[in-house]
Formats: C-alpha cells, sequence, structure tokens
C-alpha cells in the first residue's frame, strides 16, 4: 500500500472522523501520528481513559527548560486514529521529533496557532469574502466542519 497523508487540523472533528473512518476502510500496516516519538508507552493509552489527556514532553538543560503537552480529546484526529489503530489491531507510532532534539526556543511568546502565517494569506481573505465569512476559523468551519455527512473522500480533496 502507498502511504496515504492526512493533513488534519488539531481538536476538528470533521478531521477526526475521516482519520477513523480512513483507518477503518484502508487498515493500514501503520498508523504515523504527530506526537512525541520518545513516548513509547503505547499500551497506556489504550486504557479506558476519561477524556481530555496530554502527554507531557520536556527537555532541561543549561540553556532553561522547554516542554510541550500534546492534549487528546474525543473530537482530537491523533486520539481518534490512537483508538482507530488499537481497534483494527494496526500499530501506530508517534513521528515528532524528541523534544530534547529541538533547539530550544526563545523565550518571546509564540503565537497559539501554527497556523499562523495562513490565516494571514491572500488566499484565505480572497475564499472568506467569496463565502461571506470573517477569519480563517469561520472560514474553516463553512468548509470542514458544518457538514457532518460529506463522504471523506471529499473532505479529503477540500
Amino acid at each position: 500500500m502507498e502511504p496515504v497523508f492526512v493533513p488534519v487540523r488539531h481538536h476538528s472533528p470533521a478531521c477526526a472522523r475521516l482519520v477513523r473512518a480512513l483507518v477503518a476502510e484502508l487498515k493500514p500496516s501503520r498508523v504515523l501520528i504527530e506526537g512525541p516519538s520518545d513516548y513509547t508507552r503505547h499500551d497506556e493509552l489504550q486504557l479506558p481513559h476519561q477524556l481530555p489527556i496530554a502527554i507531557y514532553t520536556f527537555v532541561r538543560s543549561a540553556e532553561g527548560r522547554s516542554g510541550a503537552y500534546y492534549p487528546f480529546c474525543e473530537y482530537s484526529p491523533e486520539w481518534q486514529a490512537i483508538r482507530a489503530a488499537g481497534e483494527h489491531g494496526i500499530p501506530f507510532a508517534f513521528i515528532d521529533l524528541p523534544w530534547a532534539a529541538r533547539p530550544m526556543r526563545d523565550a518571546a511568546p509564540q503565537s497559539r496557532y501554527g497556523d499562523g502565517p495562513m490565516r494571514q494569506a491572500r488566499l484565505v481573505d480572497a475564499l472568506c469574502a467569496e463565502l461571506g465569512v470573517e477569519g480563517f476559523d469561520a472560514l474553516w468551519d463553512t468548509l470542514f466542519e458544518i457538514d457532518p455527512d460529506i463522504p471523506h473522500a471529499e473532505l479529503l480533496l477540500r
């Protein structure tokens, strides 16, 4: 089977449904998930957790301390990938660099949105104007979240 890349937006119910459906339909040999690759206790993630939960990863060095949370809730695509993989007996792996392998971050506050540059893109502005919505989040909701019955093949093409 050729690799299938599924771009997702964190905590998107539409993306969570898409990921779960694709794992069930394609039954890949492995599911690769954005998450800390040095977290190896995958068996713990198959326990009956009361969501939300998070994995915390950090590094302490002479330059300081840096860390990140990887949160999971019922409508997280990453959580649905973990659950679907477990239900179908498919191994999964987290594929982000270990936190210790990343360069130490500046002390300056970062945007809470990983899609910051895209939010300012002219294409986003043009799509917002065309669809009569204000801002990136409203655009996302209009294109991806509002219709839960969009076939997953069509959602992937959007």
